[in-house]
């Protein structure tokens, strides 16, 4: 090719790793948002009424037994080697 013809090949090579890495950034800036979202979302979903119930029974020395979030597992494990502690007595 003529130099110009490789100037030109050489520009549009230019223009196209430029489209790509635009397009590359555009992809993250949306998975961005959209985990921002997501993050959002769980904190505005959370039911702070029971949050708060669930805090005051705490305090004052009562067992909570309502549900928060997800099952309290460490609860059932404490209640079972009660269970399995009295039954070893």
């Amino acid at each position: 090719m003529t130099k110009e013809g490789d100037e030109l090949k050489d520009q549009m090579d230019d223009i196209e790793n430029k489209a790509k890495t635009l397009t590359m950034v555009s992809i993250l800036e949306a998975r961005l948002k959209m985990v921002e979202d997501v993050q959002k979302n769980r904190v505005d979903s959370w039911d702070k009424t029971k949050l708060e119930q669930a805090l005051k029974k705490f305090k004052g020395g009562e067992h909570v037994s309502e549900k928060v979030g997800e099952e309290n597992v460490e609860d059932q494990d404490v209640e079972g080697s009660k269970k399995g502690d009295d039954m070893a007595s």
